[in-house]
């Protein structure tokens, strides 16, 4: 709750506000930006964080899959535009995943060359419009912003240690931009004493790494 509504401190005032009355009342919108509004605020950053992708998707990726061309919407486009060859691979793999052909978990698909390549293009025009706009490079940092968000949701459920403990490290910049203070003094503390875990609780490290004890569940099931 803290990190969302520091997320909402941040970008306040940027227009944001606006986008969430698209789907929420004035007053869930608030209690969105404070992050009081957990489940809701959770789902509104992700579908904006789907959406902005979706519009760099269209910078980089500009064949849809019906065979039509997406209209260029600036110079960059010209610049980190992918092959119709990988554009291709990447709308065989997109439908591989939808149809259940293939599993995300268990396959290579993140080293795969073309999967690779895209993430490559995306993060050469996030820096390049980041240089063009600092408007741009507001939402893109947004953009990051969410992505640790969905790292810390996939820690917990995944009980997966090592992505909780560098998740957790990578939110205190955001905790202490945003003044929440305690959240930043607290979270470092937090993250000295887990990183020496393995020296002081060996034992204690090894449940948290190998069966994932560190999150809170009721049950195996």
């Amino acid at each position: 709750m803290s990190f969302l509504g520091s997320v909402g401190h941040i970008m306040s005032g940027s227009g944001i506000e606006d986008i969430f009355r698209l789907n929420y009342g004035p007053n869930t919108v608030q209690q969105i930006m404070t992050g009081k509004a957990y489940d809701k605020a959770v789902r509104a950053h992700l579908l904006l964080k789907r959406s902005l992708m979706h519009l760099l998707l269209e910078m980089v990726v500009p064949v849809l899959a019906d065979g039509s061309v997406v209209g260029m919407i600036s110079d960059i486009t010209h610049m980190h535009q992918l092959s119709p060859s990988d554009t291709e691979h990447l709308h065989c793999i997109c439908e591989a995943m939808q149809t259940g052909k293939v599993d995300a978990e268990k396959s290579d698909l993140l080293t795969n060359d073309t999967v690779t390549t895209l993430f490559y293009v995306i993060d050469e025009v996030k820096q390049e419009l980041c240089a063009k706009s600092r408007k741009a490079a507001l939402w893109i940092q947004y953009l990051y912003c969410i992505q640790l968000l969905k790292n810390f949701i996939t820690a917990e459920r995944t009980g997966d240690w090592h992505l909780h403990l560098c998740t957790t490290t990578e939110m205190l910049s955001l905790f202490a931009a945003a003044g929440h203070q305690n959240y930043a003094k607290s979270a470092r503390l937090y993250v000295q004493l887990m990183s020496n875990l393995p020296t002081s609780h060996p034992w204690l490290y090894e449940q948290f790494l190998t069966y994932g004890f560190h999150t809170v569940r009721r049950s195996d099931r």
